[in-house]
C-alpha cells in the first residue's frame, strides 16, 4: 500500500494554482521533504515542462519512490536521499525548488540550515516557494494553526509553528531574496564556503601527507571514540559530523 496524507489531497490543487505562475519560466525542481508523493506526482503531471526531483530523508524514501515508480510521470526523476543537516547534498543544478509542510516539522536549526544550504544546490535567479501554516506578529491565523502547534511541540519540542518573520529573517540575509529568488550574493557565498571548506581541509593532509596523516587518524580514534560514546556530541547534528566516519585512512 503507497504512503497517503489527505492534507496533500486537499491542498494540492490551490498549490498548483500558484506553483503554475511561478515555475512557468523555470525548467528543473528540487522539492526538499517530498514525504509521500503525491505533491510530486500532482505538480510534475500538471506541469509536463518541469523536471521535478523528488527528495527526502531515508526513513521516507521506499514509500515515495514507490510512489513514484507506479504514478510517476516521464518527468518525475527518481527520488533521491536528502537530509539538509548532513553532507553531501544533492550534486544537482536546479532553477527552482519547492517544499511542503517542512519547517514546523524540522528543528529551527534544520531551517536555518535549509536556507543557508539553498545556494548549493540551486542557480543563480532560481525561485523558492514553500507552504506551510506560519505565526505572524507571534499571532497564529487560526485557532487550529494554535492547537496543532501546541500538538507539534507535544510530540517533538524541537518542532513548532514556525513565525514568518523568522523566516523571512533568514531570507533577507542576503542569499535569497523576498520572492525566493537566489542573489548574486547567495551564490558568491557558496562558492566561498566551498573554497575554504577545500582549503581547510587540505590543509592538514598536505602538511603531513599520506602516510603522516593516516598515523595521526590511528592516534586520534580512542579519543574520538570517547567522546562519541560520551553522548557530547549528538547525532544528527548541524554541522553534519557522522559516526562512524567513512573513507578515513587507516594503519594497521
Amino acid at each position: 500500500m503507497l504512503p497517503y496524507s489527505e492534507a496533500c489531497e486537499r491542498n494540492k490543487a490551490p498549490i498548483l494554482d500558484v506553483l503554475r505562475a511561478a515555475f512557468e519560466d523555470r525548467r528543473r525542481v528540487l522539492e526538499i521533504g517530498a514525504g509521500t508523493g503525491q505533491h510530486a506526482v500532482h505538480f510534475a503531471r500538471n506541469l509536463p515542462w518541469l523536471r521535478w526531483q523528488p527528495t527526502d530523508r531515508a526513513e521516507y524514501l521506499h514509500g515515495l519512490a514507490s510512489r513514484v515508480a507506479v504514478e510517476g510521470p516521464p518527468n518525475l526523476e527518481s527520488p533521491i536521499e536528502f537530509d539538509v543537516l548532513h553532507d553531501p547534498w544533492p550534486a544537482i543544478a536546479a532553477d527552482a525548488a519547492f517544499s511542503a509542510n517542512t519547517l514546523h516539522i524540522m528543528s529551527w536549526p534544520a531551517v536555518e540550515a535549509l536556507f543557508a544550504g539553498m545556494p548549493r544546490v540551486l542557480d543563480a535567479g532560481a525561485v523558492l516557494a514553500i507552504y506551510g501554516p506560519f505565526r505572524y506578529r507571534g499571532q497564529f491565523t487560526t485557532p487550529s494553526n494554535d492547537l496543532f502547534d501546541r500538538e507539534l511541540r507535544e510530540r517533538d519540542p524541537a518542532s513548532g509553528v514556525r513565525d514568518f518573520e523568522a523566516v523571512d529573517e533568514l531570507a533577507t540575509r542576503g542569499w535569497v531574496d523576498a520572492d525566493g529568488s537566489v542573489t548574486a550574493l547567495g551564490r558568491l557565498v557558496r562558492e566561498e564556503i566551498e573554497a575554504d571548506t577545500d582549503a581547510l581541509a587540505a590543509g592538514p593532509y598536505l602538511a603531513l601527507g599520506e602516510a603522516g596523516t593516516a598515523e595521526l587518524v590511528a592516534l586520534l580514534r580512542p579519543l574520538a571514540e570517547r567522546v562519541v560514546s560520551s553522548g557530547m556530541v549528538a547525532f544528527p547534528n548541524p554541522v553534519g559530523l557522522v559516526w562512524p566516519p567513512t573513507g578515513v585512512a587507516t594503519v594497521q
